[in-house]
């Protein structure tokens, strides 16, 4: 075999591995752009994420109880703030029925 015949076998089994590399990257790269996979992939990421965060909030939680505390009880009032001004409408509808009764 001559020396340019040598090269040429070379260059044609590298160029085979080469192949054989892209057909199994495109093979990988195909199940992974798949909805199924790209699903599963977010729902990891936002697992991770949640726990980072909850994590966080734990340790903010220790280091300052009477912050988180006020906090708590400033978002439920938020949130509550209808029936909690209903329920203040009442009572002070009520004192005024006995006053005026009085």
């Amino acid at each position: 075999m001559t020396r340019d015949e040598i090269r040429l076998a070379r260059a044609r089994r590298e160029s085979a591995e080469a192949r054989t590399r892209l057909t199994g990257t495109l093979i990988e790269v195909q199940k992974r752009l798949k909805p199924k996979a790209l699903i599963e992939e977010a729902l990891e990421d936002l697992r991770e994420k949640a726990d980072e965060i909850a994590a966080d909030a734990i340790e903010t939680v220790k280091k300052r109880p009477f912050t988180a505390a006020a906090l708590a009880i400033a978002v439920l009032a938020w949130i509550f703030r209808a029936p909690i001004l209903s329920a203040i409408g009442d009572v002070v509808e009520k004192m005024r029925t006995r006053r005026d009764t009085e």
